[in-house]
C-alpha cells in the first residue's frame, strides 16, 4: 500500500469498486497498483486525480448539476493548475518537467462558437474502460439544463389540416454520435442539430424562427436538434421522447417525454402535452 498526502481526494464509486475514505491521521491510503489517471472537468477546469481501476463509469465523475457530454483526448482552454493542488485532487511533482502546463482547458457554459475549437470528434474517445497510468482525461460537461425538461413543438398546419408536427429539445452541442427521436419506444428518426430552425406554415406563408432561446429561456447559447413527425392515424395517442448517444456510446436521455393524440388529424382537435393521457 502507499500512504499518500493528498487527503482530499474526492471518493468516487467506480462500477463494483467502492473507493472509500480511508484515513491514517492525516494520511489517505490508497493501492499502490494501477497507480493513478487524471481527469480535466470542462465545467471548472480543475484536474482531479483517481486511482487506476478495471472499469470505469465516466459519468458518474461529473461536476454536480452538469451532464455527461463525452470524453475526450484534448480540448483548447485552461486547466487549473494551481486550484487543483490546493484542492488536494493533483500531484504538485507529478509531471516535473511538466506535461501539464499543456493542458488547455477553460470553463465550458455551452458556447456555441468556442465549443468547436474546445471539443472535437477527432479528440473524442468511442470507448475507455480502463483508463492508462498518468494519462490525463478530459470530460465535456454541458449544464442539466441542456437535458432536463427542454422541449419546443411546432405544428404546420394548412387549412386546420395537419401537415408536420416538429418535435424540438436544446442540446448544448452538434458533437455528439446522434440524437435520436422515438415513437411509442420505437426509433423513428436521427435528430438535426443546427443553430435554429426556421418553419413555414404553407396557410399563411409565414415564417417562424425557433431559437435556443425559445426551447429554454434559461439557456443563453446552444443548438436546437429536431426531427419531423408525420402522423395519419386518426383518434391515436404516441409517445415521443428522444436521447442523446456520446461519441463514446454513453446514452443521454431526455427528461421531457411527450403525448400526441392524433383527433380527425385538424389543429381542432389535435392534443399535445406533457403527461400520459388518463384513458
Amino acid at each position: 500500500m502507499i500512504i499518500s498526502e493528498l487527503n482530499k481526494i474526492k471518493a468516487v464509486k467506480f462500477g463494483d469498486v467502492d473507493i472509500k475514505k480511508v484515513y491514517s491521521g492525516k494520511y489517505k491510503v490508497f493501492p499502490e497498483e494501477g497507480g493513478y489517471f487524471y481527469v480535466c472537468h470542462s465545467s471548472t477546469g480543475l484536474i482531479e486525480r483517481f486511482p487506476v481501476v478495471n472499469s470505469v463509469d465516466w459519468p458518474t465523475l461529473v461536476t454536480e448539476n452538469h451532464t455527461y457530454g463525452g470524453l475526450y483526448s484534448h480540448y483548447t482552454g485552461k486547466g487549473d493548475y494551481a486550484k487543483a493542488i490546493e484542492a488536494g485532487t493533483l500531484d504538485d511533482n507529478l509531471f516535473v518537467d511538466n506535461k501539464l502546463q499543456d493542458i488547455n482547458c477553460s470553463t465550458y457554459d455551452g458556447s456555441v462558437f468556442g465549443l468547436k475549437n474546445r471539443f472535437n470528434k477527432d479528440n473524442a474517445y468511442t470507448s475507455v474502460q480502463i483508463p492508462i497510468k498518468n494519462k490525463i482525461y478530459y470530460i465535456c460537461e454541458p449544464l442539466k439544463e441542456y437535458f432536463d425538461n427542454n422541449a419546443h413543438v411546432s405544428v404546420i398546419n394548412e387549412d386546420k389540416t395537419i401537415d408536420s408536427t416538429y418535435f424540438i429539445y436544446a442540446i448544448d452541442s452538434a458533437n455528439y454520435n446522434s440524437i435520436k427521436f422515438f415513437g411509442n419506444d420505437e426509433f423513428v428518426a436521427n435528430g438535426n442539430a443546427s443553430g435554429s430552425l426556421s418553419l413555414q406554415n404553407p396557410a399563411t406563408g409565414e415564417t417562424t424562427t425557433i431559437k435556443i432561446t425559445d426551447v429554454n429561456s434559461s439557456l443563453r447559447r446552444g443548438y436546437v436538434v429536431y426531427a419531423e413527425f408525420k402522423f395519419d392515424t386518426p383518434n391515436v395517442w404516441h409517445k415521443i421522447n428522444a436521447q442523446c448517444v456520446t461519441c463514446d456510446n454513453y446514452i443521454i436521455n431526455y427528461a421531457k417525454t411527450f403525448y400526441v393524440y392524433t383527433g380527425d388529424l385538424t389543429t381542432d382537435t389535435f392534443i399535445i402535452q406533457d403527461y400520459p393521457p388518463t384513458t
